[in-house]
């Protein structure tokens, strides 16, 4: 019974959530990388502090509430306009209005991982 009450115990303590929240959301521009938890918190790279990678560049956010390692990579736009209207704001000195294209991994110290797209994709009924 013991054995039974314990591995119980274990299971419901994988199952919390992990201490500082979960990442919810990344905003990422062409410079850096912002990942808010749901505790609120906000963690914050630099991709010149970055490793570059093939594709976009990684690193760790140790000073994160829940320390997360996390990989961006990249995408060639194939949307002609998009190309335009980047030109379009990086001509007024505002391309980072214009976030780059990527998905966004993140690893926590226990495994988990978490995908995200750059920008996000808009759900039905959002405008």
């Amino acid at each position: 019974m013991r054995v039974l009450a314990c591995l119980s115990l274990a299971a419901l303590a994988a199952c919390a959530p992990q201490q500082g929240g979960q990442p919810e959301a990344v905003k990422l521009t062409r410079d850096s990388l912002t990942v808010t938890l749901s505790g609120g918190a906000r963690c914050a790279a630099s991709r010149a502090a970055a490793t570059p990678t093939q594709m976009g560049w990684a690193g760790r956010l140790d000073d994160c509430p829940l320390p997360l390692a996390y990989e961006v990579r990249l995408q060639e736009g194939t949307n002609p306009l998009r190309f335009i209207v980047l030109e379009l704001f990086e001509s007024l000195g505002q391309a980072q209005v214009v976030a780059p294209l990527a998905e966004v991994e993140l690893v926590s110290d226990s495994g988990r991982r978490y995908a995200f797209r750059s920008p996000p994709r808009l759900g039905p009924g959002d405008d």
